[in-house]
């Protein structure tokens, strides 16, 4: 049994990030005029490059762009079960939380990809090529994390092993 300590440890990223997106929120509401959302769209743009971050993070790390695919999907798969823990008490609920989640940043993650092609000329636009280095990147990232959703739903791997018979057990109340 844990204890509320427990709890409260595991909540702490949670409210965190709970916090943020009330500060967050907060703010848009308070300079809600079309200045603000001009620039918070100059910043997203010019800061926030994803290629360039993705090829930074190529480059510190040096490991292949896939690799990198595959350590997102099982990381963001392990931090949502992680932080929804105090939240879902169910794991199999909060398991296939996590793959919708881990499901949403791999889509996010091929749209900013492709936001290059998609902007200005549409979804039709893409190639061939383009399409299949998504669905590649698509794979990648989200295939460990539902492998691991379904090893945990329909086998036994996961789950604990009955206890071991103790070797001093007692048959008998007067066996003391």
């Amino acid at each position: 049994m844990q204890s509320k300590a427990d709890y409260r440890l595991y909540s702490l990223p949670f409210y965190f990030l709970l916090f943020s997106f009330y500060v967050i929120n907060f703010w848009l509401l308070w300079f809600d005029d079309t200045l603000n959302y001009f620039l918070l769209a100059y910043i997203w743009n010019t800061l926030v490059d994803f290629t360039a971050f993705k090829m930074n993070v190529v480059e510190t790390t040096g490991l292949a762009k896939d690799a990198l695919h595959i350590y997102v999907g099982v990381g963001v798969y392990l931090l949502c079960l992680f932080m929804l823990r105090p939240i879902i008490k169910n794991h199999n609920i909060r398991a296939f939380i996590a793959l919708i989640v881990v499901t949403g940043v791999a889509l996010s993650g091929e749209y900013l990809d492709n936001r290059h092609i998609i902007v200005p000329k549409g979804l039709l636009a893409l190639e061939m090529v383009d399409i299949k280095a998504s669905l590649r990147d698509l794979m990648n990232t989200c295939l460990l994390p539902y492998l691991l959703f379904a090893l945990n739903k329909w086998t036994k791997i996961f789950r604990p092993t009955n206890k071991s018979p103790s070797l001093t057990k007692r048959h008998k109340k007067t066996d003391y």
